[in-house]
């Protein structure tokens, strides 16, 4: 991964540079470096990026589902205490 990419991995992923470097174990200058294309960084580091990424997708989906479930889950009970018409959620086919 070339430093261009990092810097936009990270910032994707809202990370600093520190941040980044506390989970990877190294400095700040460490990261730094590899951003401005001072050095490489290591296969094992990419390796680690993948995994932050590949981690970050789930957690994101799971807490979307969450999200869902509790709001589903406040309809659910407007309707039973009757603030809320149960066909009011309900769409028309073409609408």
């Amino acid at each position: 991964m070339k430093g261009r990419e990092l810097k936009k991995w990270r910032a994707e992923q809202f990370l600093s540079q520190g941040d980044l470097a506390m989970i990877l174990g190294c400095t700040l200058h460490t990261v730094a470096n590899w951003e401005r294309g001072r050095s490489r960084m290591p296969g094992s580091a990419e390796l680690a990026l993948e995994a932050i990424s590949q981690q970050r997708a789930t957690l994101v989906r799971k807490l979307r589902a969450a999200k869902e479930s509790r709001s589903h889950q406040r309809r659910l009970k407007m309707i039973a205490q009757g603030l809320l018409d149960p066909h009011e959620f309900i769409r028309e086919p073409g609408r």
